[in-house]
């Protein structure tokens, strides 16, 4: 089946570039899981511990089959989806933890994800913990928007818990909801800055310092809008990627953002 997108009105993507780019995509499968033994983290009644493979063994040939992107997605799903406080604060501090292990380098900074992670809890010396009763309202808030589709509203609500900013507030939602969510960080917004077509330019803003919230919302909308609109696409049009247990994987915005993510050195052709 010959298939093209004109993702914008002079760039093309075609569906093996996104499925390459999706199956290149390879975000270490970190999370923060309960344990009754020595804790890294402990909030309230949570005590929880790092969770992630080895990193040899994530970089040898194989060594990622044991693993699937879509069950770590799931697992923050179920608890970003809970009903109870410590459901929703665990949910927040293992997207913290999951979104600062991997870095740029391919090396795991676990320790520096720690402690970022903990900033929820503890704070720092220059910024108290926010209250557990306004993170809980946020993230409820920011969820009941998701829901019905106000993402711009949405990532408002969640950009008002402390130490979180525009970055992991996308990642927050994202996990919230893969099929209509996406990340939007600066790895994304440099991707947009530089795309040659106008209409991808006007969803780049920065993720970070002094900005227009009510923009970055209603860029973080568009985005997330063109996200699900090319998974659509490509379940439409029968298309799957293998995840890295060679499951068979339809499309969510998330896919389409992870393909772009792992690509973003190579531009869509013109």
């Amino acid at each position: 089946m010959h298939f093209t997108f004109d993702i914008a009105s002079n760039c093309i993507v075609t569906p093996d570039e996104f499925i390459q780019g999706r199956q290149a995509y390879s975000y270490v499968p970190a999370r923060l899981i309960a344990t009754a033994g020595q804790p890294d983290l402990v909030w309230g009644c949570l005590r929880l511990i790092r969770h992630l493979p080895n990193h040899a063994d994530w970089n040898a040939p194989g060594g990622r089959v044991r693993y699937s992107s879509v069950e770590i997605d799931n697992y923050h799903t179920g608890l970003l989806n809970g009903v109870t406080q410590k459901e929703l604060f665990h949910g927040l501090v293992s997207t913290v933890f999951w979104g600062y292990t991997s870095g740029q380098n391919g090396i795991f900074h676990p320790e520096r994800a720690i402690s970022k992670a903990k900033l929820f809890s503890v704070g720092h010396a220059r910024a108290a913990a926010q209250a557990p009763a306004v993170i809980v309202q946020a993230l409820s808030a920011a969820r009941c928007h998701l829901r019905a589709g106000n993402i711009g509203a949405a990532l408002l609500e969640a950009m008002k818990i402390k130490f979180l900013g525009m970055s992991f507030s996308s990642k927050v939602l994202m996990f919230m909801d893969p099929s209509k969510a996406a990340v939007y960080d600066s790895i994304i917004a440099q991707f947009l800055q530089n795309c040659p077509a106008e209409e991808m330019r006007n969803m780049a803003v920065p993720p970070a310092g002094a900005f227009n919230q009510q923009r970055r919302a209603e860029a973080y909308a568009q985005w997330c809008a063109f996200c699900s609109n090319k998974a659509l696409a490509m379940n439409e049009n029968g298309y799957n990627w293998s995840d890295w247990d060679n499951s068979q994987q339809s499309w969510r915005a998330v896919d389409i953002e992870r393909a772009f993510f792992a690509i973003s050195g190579n531009q869509p052709r013109l």
